[in-house]
C-alpha cells in the first residue's frame, strides 16, 4: 500500500512541471553519462516526457538516473534558478531521497553535487558503497543544449 501511495504521489508531484522555453534554452534536458561510475542520468526539467526503463506504469517524468547503483531513482521535485539545477531524487520505494546540485562546467560536461547527506548506492564487493559527492557527465545525446 505504501509503495501505490508514493508512485501515486510521485505522478501528481512530476506533472506540475515547468513551461517549455525555447529549445536553445535548454540545458537541463538530456541523457547524460558517468564512465566512471557507469551511471545514466535522462533529463527533462522543462517538461513531463521521458519515461523511466521497466517503470513505464508510472506514466511520464522530469527524469530519472539508472546504471550501477541500487534501484531506479526518479525526479520528483526541481527548481531551476541562474543556470543550476537544484533537482530531489527519490527511489523506486520511496524510501530514501537524494538532493542533487547540477550545473556545468566550462566543457560543457554536467557537474553532480550533493547536497546533504549521501544517501544513494550501489553493492559492490557484498557491501553498499555511497556514489561519489561529486562527478562529471557528458551528454549522450544532441539534444542536450549547453549554456
Amino acid at each position: 500500500m505504501k509503495k501505490l501511495l508514493f508512485f501515486a504521489s510521485l505522478l501528481l508531484l512530476t506533472s506540475f512541471a515547468l513551461p517549455a522555453g525555447d529549445k536553445n534554452e535548454q540545458p537541463f534536458k538530456g541523457t547524460f553519462y558517468n564512465q566512471e561510475n557507469q551511471i545514466t542520468i535522462a533529463l527533462d526539467l522543462y517538461d513531463t516526457t521521458l519515461v523511466a526503463p521497466n517503470y513505464s506504469f508510472l506514466g511520464k517524468l522530469n527524469g530519472y538516473m539508472t546504471g550501477r547503483l541500487y534501484d531506479v531513482w526518479f525526479v520528483t521535485d526541481f527548481k531551476i534558478k541562474k543556470g543550476k539545477a537544484t533537482v530531489r531524487f527519490s527511489n523506486d520505494l520511496g524510501s530514501d531521497e537524494q538532493e542533487i546540485c547540477f550545473t556545468f562546467d566550462k566543457n560543457g560536461q554536467l557537474l553532480y553535487e550533493t547536497v546533504g547527506n549521501n544517501v544513494i548506492r550501489r553493492a559492490e564487493n557484498r557491501k553498499w558503497i555511497k556514489l561519489p559527492t561529486k562527478m562529471l557527465f557528458v551528454s549522450k545525446d544532441s539534444k542536450a543544449k549547453k549554456p
